[in-house]
């Protein structure tokens, strides 16, 4: 069948209506061959995987005239072609894990595709479904026995410079969110629904590479880091360039991690210590900065890499994460609520590493400082659920002082 409609293609070219027709029963055919091939490999697909892997590499390197076929019915809706190839890479990434034996003549191919398609790809919202695919292509590439297509240097600093770094900047559609739906934003930066974002894409595939090449790929992408973060500093126009590089360096750092503890286990190669000291730390004490953004992003570097600091890193940082309380921008706030949720619950020993002794000199001003986030004029911060589970956090960690009726009064 799918032989059958890879002629008409042919034949139909100029008749937008045929294509429009032969296109969706394309697409529904290979969704029901990744749905048939998603438990086993079925004999008959076994049998005939060379024709299969054909045609998909045939439709990955078709177009047409016909922009009706290409975009959707807006920036943000995905056109029928696109849909098309985004399933594909779907397919051939399902294949790669789970029949790599037998896809492995194929594989080669279709890197050379995703390549093809990432290099051309437009950056609107609408194509960010076959930009994902793509790229989860290529990390599952990065995580099986053909790993080695993509661990020669020159592909690692390709990859790095022509697929990673476009796919981690910030795009406009992010930036108004930050502004104006900053309860989306946080859900999309720290909450899990980016699972589609291109950047939560760029940054698994830098944490595949990881997997069997990470001294290489620490020394390369450490290096564009590094560039990144000396471009910021000699020009604070160029924040975006730190954006990138702290959602970079996140995926170069983290090896494995969990919503209570944060990291658990980093990059030997990454020094988060000095990084810290250096390009955070100097973030959260600047009174000027060229967005916002930036600060979030030290905040959420502290709300990861929290376990890894002292008791005299966080009493440093607490002071500047009340100050950051007051920011009028959603997001920043309620990191800073966050972060201060999560430095007061990291354990030591049999207890916390902050207990009551720490906390009671600061009391009154973070106490206040809380507050104030609810006493905000929008409805947002009326109800701000990282607000209030900092502030029962800050009660649980000093409950049992004696002082504590003292302070909160003050409060």
């Amino acid at each position: 069948m799918t032989q059958f409609i890879s002629k008409q293609l042919e034949a139909q070219a100029n008749n937008e209506q045929a294509l429009k027709m032969l296109l969706t029963a394309e697409k529904l055919l290979i969704e029901i061959f990744l749905s048939l091939s998603s438990v086993d490999l079925p004999e008959h697909f076994e049998n005939n995987l060379g024709e299969w892997m054909k045609q998909f590499d045939a439709l990955l390197k078709y177009n047409t005239k016909h922009t009706a076929l290409l975009d959707g019915k807006d920036e943000d809706s995905p056109g029928l072609l696109t849909k098309i190839k985004a399933v594909i890479f779907e397919t051939v990434k399902l294949y790669t894990e789970k029949y790599d034996e037998e896809t492995e003549e194929y594989v080669k191919v279709f890197v050379k595709d995703a390549w093809t398609v990432l290099g051309t790809l437009k950056n609107e919202p609408a194509y960010d479904v076959l930009a994902t695919a793509a790229i989860r292509f290529l990390t599952a590439v990065s995580s099986t026995t053909q790993h080695t297509l993509l661990k020669e240097r020159a592909t690692l600093e390709q990859i790095c410079n022509q697929i990673i770094l476009p796919n981690l900047q910030l795009r406009d559609n992010e930036e108004e969110m930050f502004e104006y739906e900053g309860l989306e934003y946080i859900r999309m930066d720290t909450e899990g629904s980016d699972v589609d974002s291109r950047r939560r894409a760029a940054c698994d595939l830098v944490r595949g590479l990881r997997r069997y090449s990470e001294d290489t790929v620490t020394q390369l992408y450490g290096a564009q880091l590094q560039h990144m973060l000396t471009e910021y500093t000699n020009n604070k126009a160029l924040w975006k360039q730190k954006d990138t590089g702290i959602a970079l360096l996140l995926a170069l750092s983290v090896t494995s991690s969990t919503v209570e503890k944060g990291a658990t286990s980093v990059n030997k190669f990454i020094p988060i210590a000095d990084l810290y000291l250096h390009y955070i730390l100097p973030e959260l004490k600047s009174d000027t900065h060229s967005s916002l953004v930036i600060v979030a992003d030290c905040i959420k570097f502290c709300l990861t890499f929290r376990q890894m600091f002292t008791v005299e890193m966080t009493l440093e940082l607490l002071p500047l994460l009340v100050r950051w309380l007051a920011a009028p921008n959603f997001v920043v706030h309620s990191y800073a609520a966050m972060c201060i949720d999560r430095l007061l619950t990291v354990k030591e020993g049999a207890g916390y590493r902050m207990t009551e002794t720490h906390l009671l000199p600061g009391l009154a001003p973070l106490y206040q400082s809380l507050f104030a986030v609810l006493a905000m004029g929008n409805k947002e911060d009326k109800e701000n659920h990282y607000v209030m589970r900092s502030k029962y956090t800050l009660l649980a960690a000093i409950v049992t002082s004696t002082n504590v009726m003292s302070q909160l009064s003050c409060a």
